[in-house]
């Protein structure tokens, strides 16, 4: 969680006035990458890249991020594939069901996957070690949990993909065998 709020910081957000809302006020920050002018816009990411070159390398903003309204926590994980994937699930529903908004099924649990993230499905680990930066800004910093990996397998990419290959390497590095999924 910490890292998570220096990379909220890190891209312009003051995280104690968000922490400090009034009761009942529930919410999840917006992100303030998202611009609706944009939101029927082709963007490639050099353009972004130009845009938000401030911003860290792995927290810039994928083209969805700033045509996409969404909560700030998506923006605080320097995973661009992660990011990507998470917004396209988001807007998914079935025709299942009367769950969601427009009579069908949400196919992407958002709360749990927030749950998950808490109960530290995905680690930062920090400067302490000898390994990576230890800034939360660095991906090379992050490991995923096998548990979340399996569980978050469509947002992840699984075991091939981006926070797979990473965590398999913290795995190698502490002499570990990876718990393959």
């Amino acid at each position: 969680m910490a890292a998570c709020l220096e990379n909220a910081a890190h891209i312009g957000i003051n995280v104690y006035e968000h922490i400090r809302r009034p009761k009942g006020h529930n919410e999840l920050t917006p992100s303030p990458f998202y611009q609706s002018t944009f939101a029927t816009t082709s963007l490639p990411q050099s353009i972004l890249t130009e845009l938000y070159d401030s911003v860290k390398p792995d927290l810039r903003p994928c083209s969805a991020q700033v045509k996409q309204p969404h909560p700030l926590y998506i923006d605080t994980l320097p995973f661009p594939s992660l990011r990507q994937r998470v917004l396209a699930l988001r807007s998914c529903v079935t025709d299942l069901g009367d769950a969601g908004a427009d009579g069908g099924e949400k196919i992407f649990d958002e709360e749990d996957f927030c749950r998950d993230i808490d109960a530290d499905g995905i680690v930062c680990w920090g400067s302490d070690t000898d390994i990576g930066t230890g800034a939360p800004w660095d991906r090379r910093s992050w490991e995923c949990r096998p548990w979340f990996l399996r569980k978050w397998w469509m947002v992840t990419g699984g075991p091939e993909g981006e926070l797979g290959k990473q965590s398999r390497w913290w795995a190698e590095m502490r002499g570990e065998v990876f718990e393959e999924v």
